[in-house]
């Protein structure tokens, strides 16, 4: 199944996590399995694909009742560094 081609809204957030190589990896390798929706009231299987086109669901508990939100990754931006010092 094909999804129509609609607009799209571009969320964007910068925080510096670390500093070096290292710590770069160790972020890249938690987004890359959806570590940061892992909050307990939130959640996305671990094995969904971060890559163009791939389908994600994510669920979250709101005021007790588990709703599910589908979604499809638009784009994925790699080892670029945007807003920050890059260091």
């Amino acid at each position: 199944m094909r999804l129509p081609v609609l607009p799209y809204a571009v969320d964007s957030n910068f925080t510096r996590v670390g500093t070096g190589k290292a710590d770069f990896a160790l972020a890249k390798n938690l987004m890359d399995r959806w570590g940061h929706f892992q909050l307990g009231w939130s959640d996305v299987e671990a094995s969904t694909g971060t890559g163009k086109g791939d389908r994600v669901c994510v669920s979250a508990n709101v005021l007790g009742v588990w709703i599910r939100n589908p979604l499809q990754v638009v784009y994925n931006e790699t080892g670029v560094v945007r807003g920050g010092s890059g260091s």
